[in-house]
């Protein structure tokens, strides 16, 4: 009797995890990295008196016209040329077949140090993580609301992958 009510209640256990509810984070719209069926070019320009001062982007060709599709960087110098590698703001955007998509991600550089990233999801939606003078991360009170914690690193983990990022 007690190993059939064992057995009853196993079953009703791995049942109901069938019909659990997806995490609210699965609705966000993460990135997702461009598919690799393309023969995909790159394009670079350095022109360090120039406010963009880097610009990077991969493209396909369609007939005669590049098709934008993966990663796109820019580069814009907050301080004088001299300082345009220490002391910028990157911009990544992912394009999809041509299409930019509504994610990116901005970073600050401060005197050669990554200073601030954000994750942008949509336009309502960023998580900003802050970096100290050595350039470590500087966490924040436990955020325990729903896996709060969880959610923003599962976040930047996907961002850090589809954007390669390694700061």
């Amino acid at each position: 009797m007690f190993m059939k009510l064992k057995i009853i209640l196993m079953c009703f256990i791995s049942f109901s995890a069938l019909w659990a509810a997806p995490s609210s984070i699965d609705s966000l719209g993460l990135p997702e990295v461009p598919e690799n069926r393309y023969q995909l070019d790159e394009w670079e320009k350095i022109d360090r008196e120039a406010e963009i001062w880097y610009t990077f982007y991969t493209y396909y060709k369609s007939g005669e016209d590049e098709v934008k599709h993966g990663l796109w960087i820019e580069r814009t110098r907050s301080r004088d040329r001299e300082r345009h590698a220490t002391d910028f703001e990157e911009t990544r955007k992912i394009y999809y077949e041509g299409e930019v998509s509504v994610h990116s991600v901005v970073s600050i550089w401060i005197n050669g140090v990554l200073r601030q990233r954000d994750y942008i999801l949509s336009e309502d939606l960023r998580v900003t993580v802050k970096f100290n003078e050595q350039g470590q991360e500087m966490r924040g009170p436990k955020a325990n609301a729903r896996g709060g914690r969880a959610k923003k690193e599962r976040i930047i983990r996907v961002f850090n992958d589809v954007y390669n990022l390694t700061n």
